[in-house]
Parts: C-alpha cells; sequence; structure tokens
C-alpha cells in the first residue's frame, strides 16, 4: 500500500508513516532542522514567547521585545529596590500588567529583580 508525503510529495510505502500523516524521512529532518534552529534563534524564540503569553492575556498592543533590548536600554538595576542584576536573575515587569490590560511593548517594561517582580504581582504601582 502507497500513501503520498504532504512535506515532500512523493508515494512512499504505509509503513514509514506509522500513526502520523507525514513520512519518517521528512520527520526526521523536520526535527533536525527544528533543532538547528532552537540554538541559532534564542532571542527570536524569547520573543515568540512572551508575545504569545501576551495574546493569551488578550493584551491590547503586542510589540515583540527581547529582555536584551530592555537591559540595553535601562541597565541591569531593578526598577523597584535598585539591586544590581546580572542577566540571568534579571526579569522583565510590565509595569501595567498585562492582566490588567497594560500593552505588551518596550514602553511598558522595565527590568526587575524576581523578588520584587513576584510580590508586585499585577499590582499597578507607580515607583
Amino acid at each position: 500500500m502507497l500513501r503520498t508525503c504532504p512535506l515532500c510529495g512523493i508515494e512512499k510505502n504505509i509503513k514509514l508513516f506509522g500513526s502520523r500523516a507525514v513520512c519518517r524521512p521528512c520527520r526526521k529532518e523536520k526535527s533536525q532542522y527544528f533543532r538547528f534552529w532552537k540554538k541559532k534563534t534564542p532571542q527570536e524564540r524569547e520573543k515568540n514567547r512572551m508575545s504569545r503569553r501576551a495574546r493569551k492575556l488578550n493584551a491590547p498592543v503586542i510589540i515583540p521585545f527581547t529582555k536584551r533590548e530592555i537591559i540595553n536600554r535601562d541597565g541591569l538595576n531593578c526598577y523597584i529596590c535598585k539591586t544590581l542584576l546580572t542577566e540571568r536573575t534579571a526579569t522583565i515587569d510590565h509595569v501595567i500588567p498585562l492582566s490588567r490590560g497594560g500593552f505588551h511593548c518596550p514602553n511598558n517594561a522595565k527590568i526587575a529583580c524576581l523578588k520584587c517582580n513576584q510580590e508586585k504581582s499585577n499590582k499597578y504601582e507607580n515607583y
């Protein structure tokens, strides 16, 4: 029995498909490409992850940005307690929380330490 793979368009033995829609060689090639892309574009993946979270919370405006862009703009000091942070310990905090109708854009994002970010939670406080 033969079946056509939607990716390569070639008719192949049905055993190469198993329970999936794509043949095994195409599946393997696709997974190798994804692994390669994952290593090459961590900043792009971060943008996508944060934008997806904002869409989930129904943010009215979504402008993708990375933590690196905010660090370059603000430096590595927590905007609440003024503690010096490292790039790993810094977190992005939305000044007006997404859950309260805040925008997902660089103007609404600041660098905060994890402790301050968690304490602030979804409150809107002017610092």
